[in-house]
């Protein structure tokens, strides 16, 4: 598929991609993959979270190591440093 295509084109130039499941779609399958930009993941996040989780580099990991959250910039910050 196109975001399949276009996930692999964006790890071979950057080297990781960035993609969010949406449950509940309205399509045969009920869900979608949405594409969002690496740029948007704000690498500067870096602290304990209230619930004891850590959070490296905007990836919001549990006790045993899984990402649980990823925590996102509402805007991409290299196109808002350009205006």
């Amino acid at each position: 598929t196109s975001v399949e295509h276009m996930s692999v084109q964006t790890v071979a130039r950057d080297g990781e991609a960035l993609l969010r499941i949406v449950r509940g779609f309205d399509n045969p399958w009920g869900f979608a993959l949405q594409p969002i930009e690496i740029d948007h993941l704000d690498e500067t996040c870096s602290a304990d979270a209230p619930n004891g989780n850590a959070i490296r580099m905007g990836i919001e990991r549990d006790q045993w190591g899984r990402a649980v959250a990823y925590h996102l910039w509402s805007r991409n910050p290299l196109l808002e440093a350009r205006r």
